[in-house]
């Protein structure tokens, strides 16, 4: 199960509510852009592909997972610190490897510097597979 590609109403959203004219110059005034997008139409087909990703990761490997986080727990205390789950610590290793941690943040951050509506928009797919992940993920 892919959280954005099974979701007609997200696609929709992407493609319609998006306004792409005025905020990709916002973000690239130009093209090439520094990261190599030739045009508009790669950019955009690009942004729908890490939507993509995000959507089949929280369908295929967050929600399936969900009930063992809630079993085991994010973490315990330990010697005045916290011990992260190896769930946790799976999870936010995977999130790291796809990009959803730090999309939206600039290049100069180490981020993917894509537009903050994209993001919420990624967001959803996890909101969606597990609340209590979503909440993990959105604190970074």
């Amino acid at each position: 199960m892919n959280f954005y590609t099974d979701s007609s109403e997200w696609r929709y959203l992407f493609k319609t509510a998006m306004d792409w004219d005025t905020i990709i110059p916002f973000y690239y005034p130009s093209f090439p852009t520094p990261d190599g997008f030739q045009s508009r139409e790669e950019l955009i087909h690009f942004y729908e592909e890490l939507l993509s990703a995000a959507g089949k990761w929280a369908g295929e490997t967050i929600a399936p997972r969900a009930r063992e986080l809630d079993q085991i727990g994010a973490g315990r205390l330990e010697n005045e610190g916290v011990v992260i789950s190896e769930v946790l610590k799976k999870t936010y290793q995977e999130a790291k490897e796809i990009g959803v941690l730090g999309m939206t943040a600039p290049h100069r951050f180490g981020g993917m510097g894509v537009p903050a509506g994209l993001g919420r928009l990624a967001f959803q797919s996890l909101s969606r597979a597990c609340i209590s992940t979503s909440a993990q993920i959105g604190f970074f």
